[in-house]
């Protein structure tokens, strides 16, 4: 999910990788085996900033090979495995948008790419 505030320069995500792309990348940077199924460890290295940073690059990659603008690009990020959920509360779009807002007041001037 992407947010966008007009107030701000940039766009912040919230990413929910697949655990199969996120063990890839986690291996990479950590320069040891990371498995896919160890929820865990999936959990762990997504709080990692040289993880979050990694897949922050694989993004902007992507973003400069689909001709994406300058303003298009996320610069922030939060990495997650818990999916949006109606039991976690943040399923229902008007929540979502809540629960984005809240993560940028949170993440602003944090921990975040």
């Amino acid at each position: 999910m992407v947010h966008g505030d007009s107030l701000e320069s940039y766009l912040l995500a919230i990413v929910i990788p697949d655990p199969v792309q996120l063990a890839r990348i986690a291996s990479r940077v950590w320069k040891k085996p990371v498995s896919e199924t160890g929820l865990a460890m999936l959990d762990e290295v997504a709080k990692d900033e040289k993880v979050v940073k990694a897949i922050l690059d694989v993004l902007t990659k992507d973003g400069v090979k689909y001709g994406l603008e300058g303003f298009e690009f996320v610069k922030r990020m939060f990495v997650t495995n818990e999916l949006f959920s109606v039991e976690n509360g943040c399923f229902a779009p008007m929540k979502v948008r809540s629960y984005v807002r809240t993560l940028f007041v949170l993440w602003h001037g944090g921990r975040c790419c």
